[in-house]
């Protein structure tokens, strides 16, 4: 949420973009499956840095994560 807010807040916002990175990763880094936290890396990479290469792992993550989290919920 920090990372939404930075991205989202006015240019006068004390924190930088770079913030908005570390806040994703370090949501990544707390709790490895929040796949939103994955997207939001990947999202960030593509439409902020425009790198698409570098956006692919997370994306790809994010979908794993995805398909881990719907076997898991249908077997339970």
């Amino acid at each position: 949420m920090r990372g939404r807010l930075i991205q989202l807040g006015p240019e006068s916002c004390p924190h930088s973009l770079d913030d908005t990175l570390l806040s994703f990763k370090q949501a990544i880094e707390i709790d490895p499956l929040f796949v939103e936290a994955w997207e939001e890396v990947g999202c960030f990479y593509d439409n902020v840095l425009d790198d698409e290469a570098a956006a692919q792992p997370y994306f790809r993550e994010a979908k794993r994560l995805k398909g881990q989290n719907a076997a898991q919920s249908r077997c339970t």
